[in-house]
C-alpha cells in the first residue's frame, strides 16, 4: 500500500463519536493518520462530506487538520444515493462557500487541473 483515504466527517470528537457510535473514535481515526503518515504512506487523504446544518461549521477546523499534519482534506459534495430521498440542494455546501471560508484565513492557491474533463478544484495553502 503507497497511499491511503480516510473518510472522516467531524473534525470534533463528540460529533464524531455520535456519527460512528463509538465513543474513542475521533482519536484513533488520528492516530491512523499520524500511523499512516509515519509509514510514509504519500497521499494521506482525508475524504469529508460537508452537509449543510450538519457540518459546515467546520471548514477550518479540517483545513487546520490538513496544515498542522500535512494531509490532503478532500470535501465533497452530499450527494447520496437517495433511496430516502434525504438530497435536498439546500444541503450543498459550495466549493465557493469552502474557498471563501478558508483563504480570510489561510490564504489558498488553486493548482492546475491534470486534464482538462477533471471537475475537482485543488487548492494548496500559500
Amino acid at each position: 500500500m503507497r497511499r491511503v483515504n480516510i473518510s472522516m466527517d467531524s473534525a470534533h470528537p463528540e460529533k464524531f463519536a455520535a456519527i460512528t457510535r463509538t465513543p474513542g473514535s475521533f482519536e484513533r481515526v488520528l492516530r491512523g493518520v499520524d500511523a499512516a503518515l509515519d509509514a510514509g504512506l504519500d497521499p494521506v487523504k482525508i475524504n469529508v462530506v460537508l452537509v449543510r446544518g450538519f457540518n459546515e461549521g467546520e471548514i477550518l477546523g479540517f483545513a487546520e487538520l490538513a496544515r498542522n499534519r500535512n494531509v490532503i482534506v478532500r470535501f465533497i459534495e452530499f450527494m447520496p444515493l437517495d433511496a430516502d430521498h434525504a438530497w435536498n440542494r439546500s444541503l450543498v455546501v459550495t466549493a465557493r462557500e469552502i474557498f471563501d471560508t478558508i483563504n480570510p484565513v489561510f490564504p489558498l492557491a488553486e493548482l492546475p487541473r491534470h486534464h482538462a474533463s477533471e471537475t475537482a478544484l485543488r487548492y494548496r495553502f500559500k
